[in-house]
This record gives C-alpha cells, structure tokens and sequence, in this order.
C-alpha cells in the first residue's frame, strides 16, 4: 500500500472589510484636500508678498494673525519683532524704539489707536512719521471683531499734492491782484475766467457780472470789427498773439480805449484748443 503526507490547509486570504475600505479612501481624499489646501496657501502667502501694500491682519485681541513683507518694509520694521502672535503694544513699542514719531511714546500711539478705530467702521486715514513719510491706512474690520489694515506709502503723492496746492494759490494770487487784465476764453470768444482788472477795465463789478455778458465780448470788444479777424488770423497761424494793439470799448459804458493784447492757445490732453 502507498502512503501519502496530507497537505495543510490552505489559508484563506481575507479581504479587507467595507468600513476600512471606506477609512482609506477617506484618508487619500483628506491627503489630496491637505495639499491642495497647503498649495493654495503657498500661493496666496506669495501673492500677498507681491503686493504693492503693507497688509496687516489682526485679532480682536489686537495681535497679529498674518502681516507680509511690505508691511514690514514701509515701516522700517524687524521681522524679529512684528510677526504672527505680536501684540500692537508690542508693534508700537518696536515704532517708539526706532523713533518712527519723535516725542510719542508706543502707549502714546496704542491710545490714539484705539480711540480712532473705536467705532468698529471702516476707516481709512493718513498717517505722517517723523522722517516725512506718508502713510495711507485703511481698516476694515471683521465681523468677529478682527481686522484687515493695508498700508500704502503716499509719500510722493502727497508731497506733490501739497505743491499743486501752493502752486494754485500762488497762480490764484498773482490772478486775483494783477493790475493788468487776465482772461480765458474758448475758441469762439465766450469768456471763461476774467480777473478783477478787467472785471474793473469793462465797468463791471463782479466776474459773474462780466462772464453773463455770453459771447459779445468777442464781436463788441474792437471799435474795428476787422481787428477781430487779425486776432483769429495769428491765433490760427502763430498758436499765440503778442502786444497786438487796438482800440476797444470798455464792455459796459462803451467808452472808446486802447489796448495791448497779448494771448496764446492752451491745448487739452487731446491736441484740441479749448481756451485762450
């Protein structure tokens, strides 16, 4: 008789149960929504870096939750010092330190802060430092109580506003007390701007009392009409006229004098002559 050894069992391979088929797949998608998120965050911690403005975020317990760069940049700031989990007391004491505004302690700043932003509005303010510089802040608070600040250095544009405003009341000045007439008008001869000395010069009172007189200043202005046409001509050939003598009526009284125009073309941003 044959003998033969019994084979073991085979062991039965078991498949993974439904719930942890469910537990893996939840896992991947959860990895998947974790980088992506971890992308977008990279992209928009990239995108805020890039930005033109200091940008500022902060919690209702006026600590920093996020700040970049150029928050840093356009205050002079240490990264060592303003970041995620600083305090304002902190932010303004790092400002007294560096001296940002002479005279004004950080708890000084602290208490203006809080007094101006009190109200929970947006707010948007100007800020000047000792140094000169400018700074535009615009705050936008959250409705938990938190807020977003961009922070924008103005400092050339408020220096060159404040030099068009000396400029226009310099020009204003020599304007309002010139003792030779001064007007505009458009190409057609309606007076647009006309200054006391010929407000006087016509026997009128006031501007506005002059400027109501429409476009006859143009046709009733030479005793001969044909000086009009002379006028036009070297306009038109010239871009300006200089010391062209005539006799005129003074508006009002019609009396006869003489006179010694002197007048140029002011051309608009598209060529076109609006005034004289």
């Amino acid at each position: 008789m044959s003998s033969s050894t019994p084979r073991p069992p085979r062991a039965k391979t078991r498949l993974p149960s439904k719930g942890l088929l469910d537990a893996q797949r939840r896992t991947r998608s959860l990895r998947a929504e974790l980088e992506a998120a971890e992308v977008q965050t990279r992209n928009l911690e990239t995108a805020l870096g890039a930005m033109s403005q200091g940008l500022c975020m902060w919690d209702a317990a006026h600590r920093i939750l996020f700040c970049n760069q150029k928050y840093r940049d356009i205050y002079g700031f240490s990264a060592q010092v303003v970041k995620p989990g600083a305090t304002m007391q902190e932010v303004f004491a790092h400002a007294e330190a560096l001296n940002l505004r002479p005279g004004v302690t950080g708890a000084e700043l602290y208490e203006a802060f809080c007094a101006r932003f009190a109200s929970g509005r947006p707010v948007v303010i100007l800020q000047e430092w000792g140094s000169g510089k400018v700074i535009e802040i615009s705050h936008e608070p959250l409705p938990d109580g938190s807020w977003v600040a961009t922070y924008t250095d103005v400092s050339e544009r408020h220096r060159a506003e404040t030099s068009l405003r000396a400029a226009e009341g310099e020009y204003r000045a020599l304007f309002e007390n010139a003792v030779v007439g001064i007007y505009r008008s458009t190409v057609d001869g309606r007076q647009v701007r006309a200054n006391p000395a010929l407000v006087r010069l016509h026997g009128y009172t006031s501007e506005a009392e002059l400027l109501a007189t429409g476009n006859g200043m143009a046709t009733d202005w030479y005793v001969d009409p044909a000086r009009r046409g002379e006028f036009l001509r070297l306009m038109q050939q010239n871009g300006r006229v200089d010391d062209l003598v005539s006799e005129v009526y003074r508006h009002r009284t019609r009396e006869r004098i003489w006179v010694s125009e002197t007048a140029w073309i002011v051309r608009g941003a598209d060529g076109e002559p609006p005034v004289v």
